[in-house]
């Protein structure tokens, strides 16, 4: 599928390598390197970044659906070594 850009309103960058898909959707690549998750009723365009950003709130939302109690004693543990780390002030940001 083709998507235009801000740096080229005009037209289209080509076509996307399929990197993926199965019975929800899939996933493709922009040869600007733009991933496209595309779903039965959307698409929706990122960066790498948030691309990964993504994958790790799917992991941890499947993690909680695994093993509440689990997920729950780890998100615990690992806010409180944020704090432990981090100065007056920088767990807020």
């Amino acid at each position: 599928m083709d998507h235009q850009h801000s740096s080229n309103p005009g037209g289209a960058h080509g076509p996307a390598l399929p990197l993926a898909s199965n019975g929800v959707g899939a996933v493709s690549l922009c040869p600007c390197g733009v991933l496209t998750l595309h779903l039965s009723c959307f698409s929706l365009r990122l960066e790498p970044g948030a691309f990964q950003e993504l994958h790790k709130l799917l992991g941890l939302a499947l993690g909680e659906l695994r093993n509440p109690a689990a997920a729950a004693a780890e998100r615990i543990g690992n806010t409180a070594e944020a704090q432990a780390s981090s100065g007056p002030g920088e767990a807020l940001h």
